[in-house]
């Protein structure tokens, strides 16, 4: 469940403040709003057995806030949003428009729970409709061992966008 959690915060958030935690109830909520214009490539085997160039752009806003016990909330959601996946070799892309939210909560204790809200990724193709995408709302719980539940799954969460993505671009 890790990879849903770092695909989903790598996609919805790239610019996220650090979280760390103060007294209870002892600051006015941290707020930012940044527009995001960043590319990465992914090399061969990541996403798919071929390089695929990533480019998101929009306005990300962002409140870390510290709750009363001591729990920090991070909340990220994003503005007129695109992520836009290409196969540099042959220039076929895909893109979604992105909307909703990622809200992260710390607990200090190394338990971190993840909340995703709306359209994280929602990838259409030409004569194929929907092939991949995490919408809806999705709960996961990363404990400090190493292990993580998924609390929550309603709508649809991909774990990865293998193989509708990648038959796609290909």
């Amino acid at each position: 469940m890790r990879s849903l959690h770092v695909l989903a915060a790598t996609t919805l958030v790239v610019g996220t403040a650090a979280l760390t935690a103060g007294p209870a109830g002892a600051a006015a909520p941290d707020r930012s709003r940044t527009y995001v214009d960043s590319s990465r490539t992914f090399a061969a085997g990541v996403l798919c057995d071929f390089p695929i160039d990533r480019h998101m752009y929009g306005w990300e806003s962002e409140t870390v806030k510290t709750l009363q016990d001591g729990t920090v909330r991070d909340r990220a959601y994003v503005e007129d949003f695109t992520y836009t996946l290409t196969n540099p070799a042959n220039g076929r892309s895909l893109s979604s428009k992105e909307g909703g939210q990622l809200t992260v909560f710390d607990d200090g204790s190394g338990t971190v729970q993840v909340l995703i809200t709306g359209n994280d990724a929602l990838f259409t193709a030409p004569h194929q409709g929907f092939i991949a995408g995490q919408n809806g709302r999705y709960i996961e719980t990363d404990y400090a061992d190493g292990t993580a539940t998924v609390d929550i799954s309603t709508g649809h969460f991909d774990t990865g966008f293998t193989p509708g993505v990648c038959d796609a671009l290909g």
